[in-house]
C-alpha cells in the first residue's frame, strides 16, 4: 500500500535511535514491544491489528491504492496515511450504514468527460449550492450539508503545526461517495477544492491532489482535471467574491 522499500522502512521506524534497528530485529518470528510501538506510530493502526491472524487485505475494495497506480500528486507518506485513515473510515460507515439499514447509496448519476462540464455543473447547482451568504465559513458549512443531502459525504482533516511531514495534498475523492479536505486557515480554498473534488465525484473518477488555487485553465492539464476544473469554475460563478 505505501510502496516502501525495507531500506525506508528501517530508516523511517530508527529515527532518533543511536542503534537502527536492523531487518533481523523486525522480520523474525519474536519483535520486541518497543519495535512493535515504533511501527505502529509510522502506520497508527493500534498495537491490536498486528495481533489479528488474518492477513491484510490487499483487495480493490481495500485502498485505493490497490485500485489505481498513479495520481496528480507525488503523495508523501503523511499524505498517504491521511488518505488510508479515510478509506478505513469509509469502510466502517458502509458497515454501519447496512446494520442501522441506512440508504448512503449514490444519488446523483456519473457522468463522463463527453458530457459538457458547464451544463452538468448548472443542473447539479441548483440542487446542492446553499443560500447565498457572505461569511465563507458559513458559506462551507452550508454547501457541505447540501452534499450530505445527496449522499455525498465531506470530511476534513487537520494537520498539527508540531507535525514534521505535513502531507502535501489539498483533498480527494474516494468512490462511491466520499471526499476529504484538508483544513486550511483559507475557508475560500476549502470552498475552491470542494467544488474541485465534486467534479471527480461526478466522473466517478477517485483522485488524490495538491491544487494550484492560480490555475483556472491549464493546457498541461489532463481530460479529467480539465473537466473537473470547469466544473469547480461554474459552480462557483455566482459566488466567485466569497470562494
Amino acid at each position: 500500500m505505501y510502496k516502501l522499500s525495507v531500506s525506508e522502512f528501517l530508516l523511517k521506524i530508527s529515527e532518533g535511535l543511536k542503534r537502527p534497528i536492523t531487518e533481523k530485529d523486525v522480520f523474525s518470528e519474536r519483535i520486541e514491544i518497543g519495535h512493535l510501538k515504533r511501527i505502529d506510530k509510522l502506520f497508527e493502526k493500534g498495537i491490536h491489528y498486528y495481533l489479528d491472524p488474518k492477513a491484510p487485505e490487499n483487495a480493490k475494495e481495500a485502498s485505493i491504492f490497490f485500485r489505481k497506480e498513479s495520481f496528480g500528486t507525488d503523495l508523501n507518506f503523511r499524505a498517504k496515511q491521511i488518505v488510508s485513515q479515510f478509506e478505513e473510515l469509509k469502510i466502517s460507515i458502509s458497515a454501519i450504514s447496512k446494520l442501522a439499514e441506512l440508504d448512503t447509496k449514490r444519488k446523483i448519476p456519473k457522468f463522463s468527460i463527453i458530457d459538457n462540464p458547464e451544463k452538468v455543473a448548472k443542473e447539479f447547482r441548483q440542487i446542492l449550492y446553499p443560500n447565498f451568504t457572505s461569511k465563507r465559513r458559513d458559506f462551507l458549512k452550508a454547501l457541505i450539508s447540501k452534499f450530505a443531502e445527496s449522499n455525498i459525504l465531506v470530511f476534513e482533516f487537520v494537520e498539527t503545526h508540531n507535525r514534521k511531514e505535513k502531507a502535501n495534498i489539498d483533498g480527494f475523492f474516494l468512490k462511491p461517495n466520499v471526499i476529504v479536505l484538508k483544513r486550511h486557515q483559507s475557508f475560500r480554498r476549502e470552498i475552491f477544492t470542494l467544488a474541485h473534488e465534486l467534479g471527480h465525484f461526478l466522473l466517478d473518477k477517485e483522485e488524490i491532489e495538491l491544487l494550484d488555487y492560480n490555475v483556472i485553465a491549464d493546457l498541461h492539464l489532463s481530460s479529467i482535471e480539465r473537466w473537473c476544473v470547469s466544473v469547480r469554475a461554474t459552480t462557483l460563478a455566482i459566488g466567485l467574491h466569497i470562494s
